[in-house]
């Protein structure tokens, strides 16, 4: 099936196939995307059916909109904004290949991000929450960051704490935090590079069991772009037990995708941290350089809290993800179970075949369905007379 579609730009769409991302249980049936187009304002509507429920998307940046100002940087995020934002570049990093836009957070500039939402009624005067998905996508121009990290090494220490999600300020120190009349706690590194692998864990949280997501390093592709991807989902009623989530990533190498059987969570009511939630996250504010030559940017960092924070709308470079070396998230602005409209790139080359992907919140996968902007019509067909 082709079809022609009309807006702002023109496109070619076409349903084909895709594998079905693995359920962490039971079978559900698939979101199936029938039809799609751009409105007047430049998003893209898909019509379709089993979409389900869709998330709250709290902050999305692509730093398609960001500002130089002298030696410093004026982020200017698509939805939300950032809590805190501290940036200085000479220059944005612009990739050729797709047109996008990306911060420098280490090397030509330096960047850290605090995500949060302002609410008078949290604790910090922030939004709480349990359920959390976000993603960001880092490339090295340089070396990996930290002592002994090169162009296609490692580091041979801990050196890199890119997402760091947490309750308080300093909730990467519970101790301390105490000690001066701030209740914090709860921090996850969203991953950790620890010297000998990446972990998922927290100065005071430990995950049982613990949580090493071994694929990552086995594929990690340096020099270029690695798209990280986290969900969790605490049960209210046993926040320190068992919970429900995942991580996976997407690079050149390979996507993978690791469910969680375990908590995110451990009880640190003994401590002084009666709040069984977390509150923000820090994006690049550790990092370790060594010796190391270290330019790294970041891409499209998007960040959903509360019921359904997983479902999402993404877009590939193939028509399957396990077979994509790119991701771009599309951020919803209205989710139904039979209609999505969501923010659409207007960087993307034209000419160049990309390919939409809905998965719901119980993680079920739909078919693809091809797009290209600017290309030709295909030409009509008559019989012979």
């Amino acid at each position: 099936m082709t079809a022609h579609l009309l807006g702002r730009h023109a496109l070619q769409l076409a349903l084909v196939g895709s594998l079905f991302l693995a359920l962490p249980a039971g079978l559900h049936a698939a979101p199936e995307i029938h039809d799609a187009h751009l409105n007047d304002f430049g998003e893209i509507v898909l019509k379709g059916v089993a979409f389900g429920q869709g998330p709250t998307v709290a902050l999305y940046d692509d730093f398609s909109d960001i500002e130089i100002l002298g030696e410093s940087v004026n982020l200017k995020p698509q939805v939300g904004s950032w809590f805190k934002a501290q940036s200085t570049s000479s220059v944005p990093f612009i990739d050729e290949e797709h047109g996008n836009t990306s911060l420098f957070v280490r090397g030509d500039g330096v960047s850290q991000l605090e995500f949060g939402v302002n609410d008078n009624s949290g604790p910090h005067g922030l939004k709480t929450f349990q359920e959390v998905y976000l993603s960001y996508t880092i490339k090295d121009l340089g070396d990996f960051p930290g002592p002994g990290g090169t162009m296609t090494e490692f580091s041979t220490q801990s050196a890199t704490k890119d997402a760091w999600m947490m309750f308080g300020n300093r909730g990467d120190h519970t101790g301390y935090a105490v000690s001066i009349g701030e209740v914090a706690g709860h921090d996850l590194f969203i991953p950790g590079w620890t010297g000998g692998g990446f972990n998922i864990a927290g100065n005071n949280t430990r995950l049982t069991p613990s949580y090493w997501p071994h694929d990552l390093r086995q594929n990690w592709a340096f020099g270029d772009w690695n798209t990280k991807m986290f969900h969790a989902e605490l049960d209210p009623q046993d926040p320190y037990g068992d919970a429900e989530g995942f991580f996976s990533f997407l690079n050149k190498n390979a996507y993978h995708v690791n469910f969680r059987n375990g908590n995110f969570m451990e009880d640190q009511r003994s401590e002084g941290v009666p709040y069984a939630v977390w509150d923000r996250i820090k994006f690049f504010v550790w990092m370790r350089l060594g010796d190391a030559d270290v330019n790294r940017v970041v891409d499209e960092i998007y960040v959903a809290i509360g019921d359904n924070a997983n479902a999402r709308v993404l877009l590939t470079n193939n028509d399957s993800l396990e077979n994509s070396t790119r991701v771009f998230h599309l951020p919803p602005t209205s989710w139904t179970n039979s209609e999505i409209i969501a923010h659409f790139p207007d960087y993307l080359p034209g000419g160049r075949i990309y390919y939409l992907h809905v998965l719901d919140a119980n993680n079920a996968t739909s078919e693809s369905l091809s797009l290209c902007q600017g290309c030709p019509n295909p030409p009509l067909l008559f019989p012979v007379q």
